[in-house]
């Protein structure tokens, strides 16, 4: 809940301190994927989430990989234990979903940093300790923080 708060009071206290840019908007939806993707993978290895079926099993899912493990580890179909693997099991789906609209948020987060300092520089009272802050705040900590707190929400639950 403190996280909550620490995310919406800028944008409840000056709605015209930070306005998000569409790039922003989808990048933050970006780093939420990324943190209920992560809440997912991190019960499933560690809170045992899913016990008992096959495709959520993390003890007996990975097996999914092969043709029939133990004896024949042949790739049940082409690619499922190499660029593919993410279709065996949720443990695999959650990491690659984690990972990919993690960085999909970063890049569409840090995607117009240069224009966002050149119109800093055209208000004169602007430091660039202050742009540096500012830009840091937006581009950095609130994707991290929607990060956490929809990993926080998601984990927490499972």
């Amino acid at each position: 809940m403190k996280s909550l708060l620490i995310l919406l009071f800028p944008l409840c206290a000056s709605a015209q301190w930070w306005k998000p840019s569409k790039k922003e908007i989808f990048g933050l939806g970006c780093m939420a994927v990324s943190g209920v993707a992560k809440g997912y993978h991190e019960a499933i290895n560690y809170h045992g989430y899913g016990k008992g079926r096959e495709w959520w099993d993390i003890r007996t899912s990975w097996k999914r990989k092969y043709m029939n493990y133990p004896t024949l580890t042949e790739a049940r179909y082409y690619g499922s234990k190499t660029w593919l693997v993410w279709t065996t099991d949720a443990n695999h789906l959650s990491k690659t979903l984690d990972i990919t609209f993690m960085t999909a948020g970063i890049t569409l987060n840090v995607l117009d940093v240069k224009e966002d300092w050149e119109e800093l520089g055209e208000v004169e009272h602007w430091q660039t300790w202050k742009k540096v802050g500012y830009i840091g705040l937006r581009k950095i900590l609130y994707p991290i923080l929607v990060r956490g707190f929809f990993f926080e929400a998601v984990y927490k639950r499972l």
